[in-house]
């Protein structure tokens, strides 16, 4: 097996962790999915094939993870490889069994698109920062980077594309900011960035990065900027776009995160706390007729689990 590296990025929605998918997508030495469910939900469908000792078992398990992953058309290439290379998938798991070992091996697998890789780094982009104990309980040699943007710029990017309330925006943002303070003692597997540090000093945030990854940085980060192009006219388009009063009560929520992440509040002076009553009614109404009534969609995104954290005031 390569000694590749595992990676896996975290941020909330609208915080720029898709921006920085891409340009970690066009590493020569880095495999990569977009919010891929094979990571997080093979190993529900690897128990239930019952550990494949065969190789009809191991086909059936192919077969559920290429119907799971297909639901992204980022990753089909992953599902591509997953059904043109079943022979080779086999060979590499008869040799190496075990689960990490097989999400591995998907990712490192001779691909037409990309080709094969020696060293490098493969992982996912994910917004569920609740995760990463699970994942480096299957990847202790795991590295993972967290990405970070100013609470009041998030919200109204997550008004303006999902329709996120203000107070919701407030919930997501504070557990995933005190997660990320949590993991951030981990010096040696985590790597905490922040969106404004990757617009202002892109250079020097993306070579970072890519050494904590352990690819090549110097000459890939002034390639991929070129393809890539930053552009910082999103960095404060809140201040246009939130009142007076939307801005004191985003910074109220959210205050001593904020001060903790090195954001300063511009209003608020002190911290407001919601009860665990608020916090019900606000994912409640947030919510409200968009959950499918779909047992196997509620397994998967965890929502009685997220619900009752989110409610205790723990995580989201």
């Amino acid at each position: 097996m390569e000694q590749a590296t595992p990676l896996f990025v975290f941020g909330v929605a609208r915080s720029g962790t898709s921006y920085l998918y891409f340009m970690l997508r066009s590493h020569p030495d880095i495999r990569v999915t977009y919010e891929g469910l094979i990571v997080k939900e093979a190993l529900t469908y690897y128990s239930k094939h019952k550990d494949p000792r065969t190789r009809v078992q191991f086909e059936e398990l192919l077969d559920s993870l290429c119907s799971i992953e297909s639901e992204q058309k980022e990753n089909l290439w992953l599902v591509d490889i997953m059904n043109k290379r079943r022979d080779a998938l086999w060979e590499r798991y008869q040799a190496n069994p075990g689960f990490p070992q097989f999400i591995e091996s998907i990712y490192l697998e001779q691909s037409e698109i990309k080709g094969p890789i020696d060293d490098g780094a493969w992982g996912n982009k994910m917004l569920r920062l609740e995760f990463a104990p699970e994942l480096i309980k299957h990847w202790p040699n795991c590295k993972i980077v967290i990405l970070v943007r100013d609470p009041r710029a998030v919200y109204v990017s997550q008004s303006k594309l999902f329709g996120h309330q203000l107070r919701y925006s407030s919930i997501y943002w504070n557990s995933h900011a005190s997660l990320t303070r949590l993991n951030a003692e981990d010096a040696e597997r985590v790597l905490v960035i922040k969106y404004e540090e990757l617009v202002a000093e892109p250079f020097e945030t993306l070579s970072k990065v890519f050494a904590h990854a352990g690819v090549e940085s110097q000459e890939n980060s002034k390639r991929i900027l070129q393809e890539w192009p930053v552009s910082n006219s999103s960095l404060e388009k809140w201040k246009s776009a939130m009142s007076d009063d939307q801005v004191k009560l985003l910074e109220s929520l959210c205050f001593d995160e904020m001060v903790l992440a090195g954001y300063e509040p511009q209003l608020a002076t002190a911290q407001r706390n919601q009860s665990a009553l608020e916090r019900a009614y606000v994912l409640f109404r947030q919510y409200a007729g968009k959950v499918p009534m779909d047992i196997d969609w509620w397994r998967r995104k965890r929502v009685l689990q997220r619900f009752m954290a989110a409610v205790s005031g723990r995580s989201l």
